[in-house]
This record gives structure tokens, sequence and C-alpha cells, in this order.
């Protein structure tokens, strides 16, 4: 699970945003300013040191073209560190890891790091990283909308992109 809690906001886009707890922060374009356009990410990237020299350098992304549908894929917005993302289902993924990189908090949707990443301030958010263990979940993230959230989103998305041409 991530660590925040969702509020609804009825004024922005999806009507609702994550509140990222102390220490915790989401995907983001680099700007937390209140103006940032993707608060409705969950909360799941740790406040703390991390240290990739101690990992080898990720090769370089491969160029492709992004499908249509791309915003609907679990696996678009989906930082995985040193694994890849596999969609389970159509809201769901798991992040699976490289020989040597283990899941943050053991959970197979947060990214995957080795132990020498991880800073000594890290523990004061109870982050660990281990070996990879099954969880009760099966450890898939699960996005909900309640209601008829989805259909709303996806007409405002067609709406959007009708108006853009």
């Amino acid at each position: 699970m991530w660590k925040g809690n969702m509020q609804t906001r009825l004024e922005i886009p999806l009507s609702y945003v994550c509140e990222c707890d102390p220490g915790w922060t989401r995907t983001r374009d680099g700007s937390d300013d209140g103006v940032n356009l993707f608060r409705f990410l969950p909360c799941v990237i740790p406040n703390c040191t991390l240290d990739y020299s101690c990992q080898p350098a990720p090769p370089p992304v491969p160029q492709r073209e992004v499908p249509r549908n791309s915003s609907f894929d679990p696996c678009s917005w989906t930082y995985c560190g040193e694994g890849t993302c596999n969609r389970t289902d159509t809201y769901k993924h798991v992040c699976e890891c490289r020989p040597g990189f283990s899941n943050l908090l053991n959970r197979t949707y947060f990214p995957c790091y080795s132990q020498c990443t991880l800073g000594s301030d890290c523990s004061r958010l109870g982050i660990t990283v281990g070996d990879q263990q099954a969880t009760p979940d099966g450890g898939k993230a699960n996005i909900f909308l309640p209601g008829k959230l989805h259909w709303v989103a996806i007409m405002v998305m067609s709406m959007a992109m009708a108006l853009w041409k």
C-alpha cells in the first residue's frame, strides 16, 4: 500500500489527490508547489537518502512509439527502480526485480532497490529491503476509483483529446 491518504477535491481533475505521509512523495514532474498535475498518483517514493552509486547504471531508454491508451496502463505511471513493470490486470501491476534487488518493504508494487542503496535515514520511515517474499494480497497494486468515476475520467480524457485537435 502507498504511504498517504486519498482526499476528495472536486475542483481538480479526477476529483481526488493523494496527500503524502511525512517522508514520502510521489512520482512527479519535478514541482511540488501545489500546482502539480500528478497529485492523484500514489505516494510511493521515500524522502530519504538513496545512494545509486552502488548500483549499475541503468541502460538507456529504448525509443518506441507510445500507444494511444498508455494513460490507462499502470506501467506508464510506475517507477520500478531496478526492475521491470508488468501489468497483471487492467489497473494492477507488479515490479519484478532483477537478481540482487528486492522490492521496497517486500511489496511487489514498490520499486526494486539493493540494500546498499538505502541510506541510514531510511530506517526512520520503516524502509527495509530484503529477500522477496510473498505478501498476503499477492503484492498487486490496485487503483480503485469509486462509482462511475472511471467513466467520467474516460469521458473527460476523450473530450480533451477531441478538443486538442
